[in-house]
């Protein structure tokens, strides 16, 4: 072979490594389809389903930490929202690898976008916000909102101190982030149960109207009030703007009232009646688009302002 053959065949293997270089990198730049494990290897090339292989140092998401002691975050895929025929989302929990009762999970959102065949990533947003505690949030529902718009519903769990409380944080789905609809975090109150004492369990599921009146000893320890809410929502779809957001409640409570102190001579006693009731209540939001926020328009919250200090 002489020198000008050797140096044509040196030109066509640069060029075939070359374009094999330039075919790997866009494999890896782009994915066939909207599999979650796939997506996830896009924005996240170490990342794997496997467990153990799902933690990311915490310095590699652009996430406020803080006064947020969380060095590495163990990264979920939770759903695909697809927005459009060339566009969808990818919703991820983001949970501290070690937790405590007031550690949350940061919602993340990541954007892709199908140019011809492949779906390549076209922004990102690692922190929408910190939701729940013990390091999880609870379930995630995406809502028909308007002709193409999307919002997206996100329950947080919280139990201790004698209560078990379900919030609700609701946001909106645009093009290239997510916000907030609501003013306030944790604004919706779906469920909660208030049992500061050992007997709450029965109390609670007497009928409405039930009276009891009993005497004890001020050695004894006082009767304590329960509470239990439930709450069903709904968001009627608009035409251009969101509808109007609707909360339908039902709640029970057991509360007391000293009606007589008294002595034997050698023991204090306090007489006590118990009542049981029901509540039920409506509560309607409008959306206002030049705020971009739901703002409450008719109704009141069902749960008394003895329960709310919890």
């Amino acid at each position: 072979m002489n020198r000008n053959n050797r140096k044509y065949f040196s030109i066509i293997f640069c060029v075939l490594l070359t374009l094999i270089l330039v075919t790997a990198c866009r494999e890896q730049e782009s994915v066939p389809s909207l599999d979650r494990n796939g997506l996830m290897t896009l924005v996240f090339k170490d990342w794997s389903v496997v467990k153990g292989n799902s933690i990311v140092l915490s310095k590699d998401l652009k996430l406020d930490l803080k006064e947020r002691n969380t060095p590495s975050m163990d990264l979920q895929p939770l759903q695909v929202v697809r927005l459009s025929d060339t566009r969808a989302v990818l919703l991820v929990a983001a949970q501290p690898v070690v937790v405590g009762h007031s550690s949350q999970a940061a919602l993340g959102a990541y954007w892709f976008k199908l140019e011809g065949d492949q779906w390549s990533l076209e922004n990102r947003q690692d922190e929408v916000a910190w939701l729940g505690s013990f390091g999880h949030f609870g379930s995630t529902k995406v809502l028909d909102l308007s002709s193409g718009k999307f919002g997206l519903i996100v329950e947080s769990n919280y139990s201790g101190m004698g209560q078990e409380i379900t919030f609700a944080d609701l946001f909106f789905i645009g093009d290239h982030k997510i916000t907030p609809m609501l003013n306030n975090q944790n604004a919706l109150l779906f469920s909660t149960v208030i049992q500061l004492g050992t007997s709450c369990d029965k109390w609670i599921d007497q009928a409405p109207g039930t009276i009891r009146r009993f005497r004890l000893s001020d050695n004894d320890f006082s009767p304590q009030d329960c509470f239990k809410l439930n709450t069903k929502f709904q968001v009627k779809k608009g035409n251009t703007v969101p509808g109007n957001l609707i909360l339908n409640s039902e709640a029970k409570m057991v509360v007391h009232r000293v009606i007589k102190q008294d002595s034997d001579g050698n023991n204090s006693f306090t007489s006590f009646e118990q009542k049981t009731s029901a509540i039920q209540g409506t509560e309607e939001y409008r959306f206002d688009p030049k705020k971009e926020r739901y703002a409450i328009v008719s109704g009141h919250s069902v749960v008394p302002e003895w329960a709310r200090q919890y």
